[in-house]
């Protein structure tokens, strides 16, 4: 966490102002929060000040309207001693920011949840996804959705009423691999369908993300939560097997004028 932090120290001050005063023994325990934001995707972070680590993370489109109002009441809701900021980052810090601070933290949190729980996440209706994996995908491909079982945010259109109202914190029954979708849902650089952005056009019925997305949606979803079958991997399956998978890859480019006066 404090590695990135520096990185954005060097773009853009995190310098914060104090509202008051506190003696030693409470700020050890103190926490400030701090927005960062790319494109329409906004990172709310709690983190404490004695070591930089997390407190808590929250994340939100702005461009949805449940969304909208909820930062700001967060932002007044925090016993802050500091002034509040807002950041604007590139989309690769905010993608290392929302892994390290908030998808580790949720998965982190589970765990400790789930602390002696013996009983396996994978069940008949899994086994049933599993062993229907082909007419799954061939649904899939004849650009008709379909959505995941015991999940809020695991989908192949997640454009749908389900998860367009969806709290940042409300998960399905699989609640371990419903927050690597839901992570996936909040990558900054998407492409809907039948829109044109970044020069380009999305012909597809469903949404094309960002590749770097897709490989932390693939990772989060093949950690191994318990020994011998595991949920992640059936929805790892259905999403990364359909043949009109997309992603949007970014290209560094340098342009120069020559003597012609055209760009090369």
């Amino acid at each position: 966490m404090l590695d990135i932090l520096n990185r954005i120290d060097n773009k853009t001050s995190l310098n914060r102002k104090r509202l008051k005063s506190t003696t030693t023994t409470e700020s050890t325990e103190f926490s400030y929060i701090t927005g960062f934001r790319s494109e329409n995707i906004l990172a709310i972070i709690d983190t404490y000040e004695k070591d930089y680590t997390t407190k808590n993370c929250t994340v939100f489109n702005v461009e949805k309207f449940q969304d909208q109002e909820k930062p700001e009441e967060l932002i007044r809701n925090h016993p802050a001693l500091y002034v509040y900021q807002l950041k604007y980052i590139d989309y690769n810090l905010l993608l290392s920011l929302i892994r390290r601070s908030c998808t580790m933290k949720s998965l982190e949190q589970q765990s400790v949840n789930e602390v002696g729980e013996k009983s396996s996440d994978f069940d008949a209706d899994d086994e049933e996804i599993s062993s229907n994996l082909a007419s799954i995908l061939k649904q899939i491909d004849n650009q008709t959705t379909w959505h995941a079982p015991k999940t809020l945010w695991c989908g192949t259109d997640l454009t749908t009423t389900t998860t367009i109202m969806n709290d940042y914190w409300n998960l399905g029954p699989a609640r371990f691999v419903d927050i690597c979708c839901r992570e996936h849902e909040y990558c900054s650089i998407v492409l809907r369908p039948n829109e044109k952005r970044y020069n380009l056009f999305n012909e597809s019925l469903f949404k094309m993300y960002l590749c770097q997305c897709e490989q932390f949606f693939y990772d989060c979803l093949k950690r191994r939560i318990r020994l011998g079958k595991n949920y992640g991997d059936v929805i790892r399956n259905v999403y990364f097997k359909r043949s009109n998978l997309k992603c949007l890859q970014p290209i560094d480019c340098n342009a120069g004028w020559i003597f012609d006066n055209e760009w090369q």
